[in-house]
């Protein structure tokens, strides 16, 4: 197998229920130079047959199967380790890509801007049927992201495109960090080359009741307060961001009421969508 431009990485822990739908929003994309690297962290369910079925029928896929579980940055980073690929894309094993043309326009767009140094879009947030529940809307360009980065991870995690070059130069995925580990990525990011996000619905992000969004949702908002006092001086607004952080804790992650907040945040105090 030649190099292929996109390594795909995923990291999958006692997902079978969806990660065949997952894995099929691969199949059915667009742009087919890619290599795609899964790592079973030791699932005790039947991910390792499904997984094992598409394996022996495509050679692009790469597949590793842990003896102990070793949690999502640890096995994110072995996976960019062995990738090959001139870009990273992440997909989580309990969402999908819904625009066929996900990684044909991102590779595009980082062809043609060599100064940006990863690019995401925008994402529908859906129940365990992906029954779509609300807009997960955030800036469009670089300056605009910068303003509200501390406010809020502008990035949904499986809708980004970054260079391998650059996450290798940041040294990949902080492993302490047990469930803002994709956040710390972007800030570090953010700090060697430009940011974009598409005006395009590209993923279903699965609001996964087992999962660790709804879990360990204080958990990520103590991580969260630390990551953005160390980036405090590389973002701007760091005592409003701090203020609205410690204001979530009042406000459940599954209720709607933040996010309603999280749009009126954006709308009338950061002047965006």
């Amino acid at each position: 197998m030649n190099k292929p431009t996109v390594s795909i990485i995923m990291s999958t822990y006692n997902d079978a229920a969806y990660i065949k739908e997952a894995i099929d929003s691969v199949l059915t994309q667009s742009y087919t130079d890619w290599e795609f690297i899964i790592i079973n962290d030791a699932s005790t369910d039947n991910s390792d047959a499904i997984i094992k079925d598409y394996v022996k029928n495509d050679n692009r896929f790469k597949y590793l199967l842990n003896k102990k579980n070793k949690k999502q940055a640890v096995n994110l980073n072995t996976c960019i380790s062995l990738a090959k690929g001139q870009y990273l894309a992440v997909l989580d094993s309990d969402d999908v890509w819904i625009d066929i043309h996900k990684l044909k326009k991102q590779v595009n767009f980082l062809n043609k801007h060599p100064k940006y140094g990863f690019v995401g879009s925008w994402a529908y947030l859906t129940d365990k049927n992906n029954n779509r529940i609300s807009l997960l809307q955030f800036p469009e360009t670089d300056s605009a992201i910068r303003k509200y980065m501390l406010i809020e991870n502008c990035f949904m995690h499986d809708t980004v495109l970054m260079r391998k070059t650059s996450v290798d130069r940041i040294g990949g995925y902080n492993t302490k960090l047990r469930s803002t580990h994709d956040y710390c990525l972007w800030l570090k990011l953010g700090l060697t080359g430009k940011m974009y996000i598409m005006k395009d619905y590209m993923l279903n992000y699965r609001q996964n009741p087992k999962g660790s969004t709804l879990s360990k949702y204080n958990q990520q908002l103590e991580e969260t307060s630390k990551i953005i006092k160390e980036f405090k001086n590389n973002y701007p607004d760091y005592s409003k961001a701090i203020f609205l952080w410690r204001l979530r804790k009042y406000i459940p992650k599954n209720n709607h009421k933040i996010l309603v907040l999280k749009k009126i945040i954006r709308k009338y105090i950061f002047k965006t969508n």
